[in-house]
């Protein structure tokens, strides 16, 4: 069986999960409850405004569309896409082996390569979908309440990006958070492939990224933090700096590819030599 026609398989048998859509849903409760609460302040904008008028002569909108997916990034980024991506990622062996739908895969004339590859990518792809369409949904939604507008990007310090610059700048942030969601989907897969519950494999994946939180945050080790995972996912937010430091986001992005490698890794060759019919 080529990848191809695996793929396709791994995609219809996500699809066809009613779990799968609970992340879909998830992300649209947490756009509209972010578009509700901005909308029902009295007139956010104009608060905000009065919170700079010492500091900045300010003229335009200040809450607009590209301001919703801004807001909404980083806590989906850091929290929301990798628990939702790991569950997927955490059913795609576990929950079949425990099933013996994996036996029956197994018995067509298909490699263990080339099934662990189509899982992988089906991983990756329905990561993809929930960043694309948590994106366009806060763009949408924040548009249809606030219209059109520059973006207020509120972190170190507080610019003022034209609306056209904000629309690319927040394509990047976006692709990047999808770029780190999938590393927790990749870790949170080859758990799937070392334990027998999805459960446990999608949670193993989040305690993994909340262990490197705390190690960061916590026990404030410098020569650890330049390779734990929550650094380099916030690091989206350098994409919003006045000038972006590629050298410094491309470093993120590396060090999060090698979150995807080494688990891929490891996984496959676990996959490989496992006795996953028992």
């Amino acid at each position: 069986m080529r990848l191809w026609t695996a793929l396709r398989i791994e995609i219809v048998k996500v699809y066809r999960r009613r779990s799968t859509y609970l992340g879909f849903v998830a992300l649209t409760a947490l756009v509209v409850l972010v578009v509700i609460a901005a909308a029902h302040r009295h007139n956010p904008g104009e608060q905000l405004r009065r919170s700079l008028a010492d500091d900045f002569i300010i003229e335009g909108k200040l809450v607009a569309a590209p301001f919703v997916a801004y807001l909404v990034l980083i806590p989906s980024c850091v929290l929301f896409l990798p628990v939702l991506a790991s569950i997927v990622a955490g059913d795609q062996i576990a929950a079949e082996r425990r099933t013996g739908t994996l036996r029956t895969v197994l018995t067509h004339p298909v490699s263990r390569g080339v099934l662990y590859a189509a899982k992988f990518l089906v991983c990756a792809l329905h990561t993809i979908a929930l960043t694309a369409f948590l994106g366009c949904l806060a763009l949408g939604l924040g548009l249809a309440f606030f219209g059109r507008g520059d973006l207020l990007a509120i972190g170190e310090g507080i610019r003022l990006i034209p609306e056209s610059e904000a629309l690319w700048r927040l394509a990047l942030g976006y692709a990047m958070g999808a770029w780190c969601a999938i590393a927790i989907a990749t870790i949170a897969l080859f758990f799937s492939a070392l334990l027998r519950s999805g459960a446990a494999a999608a949670g193993a994946a989040v305690a993994l990224l909340l262990l490197c939180s705390t190690a960061d945050e916590i026990l404030n080790l410098d020569w650890l933090s330049p390779y734990l995972m929550r650094m380099h996912i916030t690091a989206i937010m350098k994409l919003f700096q006045r000038t972006i430091p590629v050298a410094e986001v491309l470093k993120s992005v590396g060090v999060m590819g090698l979150y995807i490698a080494v688990p891929l890794v490891l996984g496959f060759w676990i996959f490989r030599r496992k006795d996953v019919l028992c």
